[in-house]
């Protein structure tokens, strides 16, 4: 098998990126067929598998340090790498509302809004939403967690995005 890319850090760290590892589970083996493996052939792998990236957390809605909502649900992730790399992440509710974030140059929108991206990771316990993240993690009974948050400039509140880890997914440093 073909490598498709080396990641490294230093001499002593890195990666390889082989082709099995670049698709989604829906992806039919035959669309991933060369012609000739002799032939290097550069190809955008979001135009062979349509996968969304789906994971499941927790949304959180805080008006200054308190919780106003906080329920179960699922993040969709999907990126399209053409010219410039632009993510869309639809956070889908229990009640069928969703959050749609987007990222495209490191501009960030929330539900359309132009915002800034603010990260709480779990081990911030002095920060108030740390420790509520925190608190929620413990109830989830979540080994690890981060979260990525974003402030609606039209209410003032930040929304997060708690994403949990176990231990084996934490360790092999997935993401």
């Amino acid at each position: 098998m073909v490598r498709v890319g080396w990641v490294s850090i230093g001499d002593e760290v890195g990666a390889e990126f082989l082709p099995s590892k670049m698709f989604g589970p829906s992806t039919p083996i035959v669309t991933l067929a060369r012609q000739n493996d002799l032939n290097i052939e550069a190809v955008d792998i979001h135009d062979l598998s349509t996968d969304a990236r789906v994971t499941t957390g927790r949304c959180m809605v805080f008006s200054g340090s308190k919780v106003t909502d906080n329920d179960p649900c699922t993040q969709s992730k999907e990126a399209r790498f053409r010219s410039k790399e632009y993510f869309v992440m639809n956070h889908i509710w229990p009640s069928g509302g969703k959050t749609v974030i987007e990222a495209f140059e490191g501009v960030y929108k929330i539900n359309g809004a132009e915002t800034e991206i603010e990260f709480v990771r779990r081990w911030e316990n002095e920060d108030p939403i740390g420790r509520v993240m925190n608190q929620q993690a413990a109830l989830d009974k979540a080994v690890d967690w981060h979260s990525n948050c974003w402030r609606n400039p039209a209410s003032g509140n930040l929304f997060c995005y708690q994403k949990y880890y176990d231990q084996d997914y934490r360790m092999r440093g997935l993401d």
